[in-house]
């Protein structure tokens, strides 16, 4: 989040308590000689059983007050200066050292063996190398996971069968399958990528994604000193 400009907030404020106090000082103090007038009314005698309150204008006090209100509805709306933590950097490897060019095979295969098992073409969309890092923490080293997007070229109509299939095949190689899978998002797991398909989606194909987990690339891993 953002830190909120507070002396833009402040400046604003006195601005509108000038302006609130020439306010009152041009329409609302009544004349001089009306106050010297009222000063000069005379006691009224006490009366049993009669309440006397006599008038008091206190013109300044309520000027000060409204300042003060002015001051503080203004300020409800000034932000102390907030600023979000920096990212956390780690210089230690995270997960498997294997260069990009050999997670984009293992990806590759995760997609191949899927579509065998459906028994239809497999078409690649994308095999992108992302970096791992983010808004809470940054990698010094190259920390990267592959992110795969295919089709399966199967029909609608196919699609329950081939999805039961691809289930079949991912239960028997050991995967952790999705309890209560969602309608547009049937995936598996194990420890080193999350796969799904998307039969939901519209279109003469079945999507499916392979993301593997992230690992570091050994090229950035700088050689220990030897001994």
């Amino acid at each position: 989040m953002p830190a909120v400009p507070v002396a833009g907030s402040l400046v604003a404020g006195l601005q509108v308590g000038e302006a609130a106090s020439a306010l009152l000082r041009t329409d609302h103090r009544p004349p001089t000689t009306a106050i010297q007038s009222l000063e000069r009314i005379p006691p009224v005698a006490a009366t049993p059983g009669r309440r006397y309150c006599p008038v008091r204008l206190r013109l300044p006090d309520m000027r000060v007050r409204i300042l003060f209100l002015v001051a503080a509805i203004v300020c409800l709306g000034c932000g102390i200066g907030v600023t979000e933590d920096p990212p956390r950097t780690e210089t230690e490897p995270v997960g498997d050292l294997l260069r990009p060019s050999e997670t984009r095979a293992e990806v590759h295969q995760y997609a191949v063996d899927a579509a065998l098992a459906a028994g239809a073409p497999l078409v690649v969309r994308s095999e992108d190398k992302v970096d791992c890092g983010g808004e809470s923490v940054t990698y010094v080293l190259d920390v990267y996971r592959i992110e795969g997007e295919y089709t399966i070229d199967v029909p609608p109509e196919g699609r329950a069968a081939a999805v039961r299939k691809i289930r079949a095949w991912w239960r028997s190689q050991g995967m952790d399958l999705r309890d209560d899978p969602a309608p547009n998002d049937i995936g598996a797991t194990n420890n080193h990528a999350s796969l799904g398909v998307r039969p939901a989606r519209a279109g003469s194909v079945l999507p499916m994604y392979v993301i593997s987990d992230c690992r570091t690339d050994p090229d950035s891993v700088s050689p220990s000193p030897s001994r």
